[in-house]
């Protein structure tokens, strides 16, 4: 089988990589960013999101493609919305297209499991909870969740939508735009101040990476009619409840600075996650303890990043 990631040199991207290498999946990773795979099975090709003949080249009939690549982040202000639908929306919708075009038989988007839905009405949240985005990043994402039904409809290619909760673990970067737990973890270890949005309340469904390329990889087993599913741990933590599991797992007080929380902001999400336990038979085993101490043993002190050392 032949899999196509798009977005694949960066932290979600590399850890499918590597389950797919282990699996001996014939591997494609379309990437702006030089990355290097040692698996014979891997091939890299370097090219932007928005050269869409480029992208066209390199699927054909019958492939898996998952779709990773994104530019905007939650946190984007308002003012960003035009670019980020030139960035990201437009060419994933012709991504789409071409997908479609040649007949590759499935798609998996990677949504986002709280951007789309906006304000709870309900905890934890399913599919069928009312999709209200605060943000033009949550907007893109349930845009391009609506033209992947569509154009896929009636076709021999299948579109799958995975809503993913807040991902950590190995490869993630820390002091990015995005990714507490990276920041955090990597603040303790490097005696870094932190700085924390709102009053540390906020709860967030976090999900350890390997749950997550569990759930890919069923995904692209499944043969089923549903199309949308959340992937989440259906558990929730808040910001200072991961201050305190990394405090004790690093035996190290985080040095703590206090910000207003940016105006899109939800006080609590967490999501229902029966469908694809129904459906795929998946479900997260990761504690959150567990995927920190993964995590922890990643760290590379030469880099300062969480690498896995070793491919294998």
């Amino acid at each position: 089988m032949k899999v196509i990631i798009f977005g694949g040199a960066g932290f979600i991207g590399k850890n499918l990589v590597r389950e797919f290498a282990e699996r001996k999946y014939d591997v494609v990773v379309y990437d702006r960013i030089d990355a290097a795979f040692s698996s014979e099975n891997v091939r890299y090709v370097k090219g932007d999101f928005s050269d869409v003949n480029a992208m066209a080249d390199i699927i054909c009939q019958g492939d898996v493609v998952v779709h990773l690549a994104w530019n905007g982040v939650p946190a984007d202000e308002p003012t960003d919305a035009a670019q980020n639908i030139i960035l990201d929306l437009v060419p994933t919708v012709r991504l789409f297209s071409e997908c479609v075009r040649k007949r590759a038989r499935k798609i998996i988007f990677m949504s986002s499991g709280g951007a789309v839905y906006g304000k709870p009405q309900s905890i934890p949240m399913s599919e069928s909870h009312q999709l209200e985005p605060l943000s033009d990043y949550g907007i893109n994402k349930l845009a391009c969740e609506k033209y992947l039904k569509n154009l896929t409809a009636g076709t021999e290619t299948k579109g799958i939508v995975l809503r993913l909760a807040n991902p950590y673990g190995p490869f993630q970067r820390p002091f990015g735009h995005q990714g507490v737990v990276a920041t955090f973890l990597a603040s303790a270890m490097l005696d870094k101040e932190i700085c924390i949005w709102g009053d540390g309340s906020a709860v967030r469904d976090y999900i350890y990476i390997g749950d997550v390329v569990e759930a890919v990889n069923s995904a692209i087993k499944y043969t089923g009619s549903e199309t949308v599913f959340n992937v989440a741990s259906g558990k929730g933590n808040s910001v200072a409840e991961i201050i305190e599991t990394i405090e004790k797992i690093t035996g190290r007080m985080l040095k703590k600075t206090y910000k207003s929380a940016y105006s899109a902001e939800v006080g609590r999400n967490i999501l229902d996650c029966s469908l694809i336990s129904k459906e795929l038979g998946w479900n997260a085993k990761t504690t959150l303890e567990r995927g920190i101490r993964e995590m922890l043993d990643c760290w590379n002190p030469n880099d300062r990043q969480f690498n896995v050392l070793k491919w294998n």
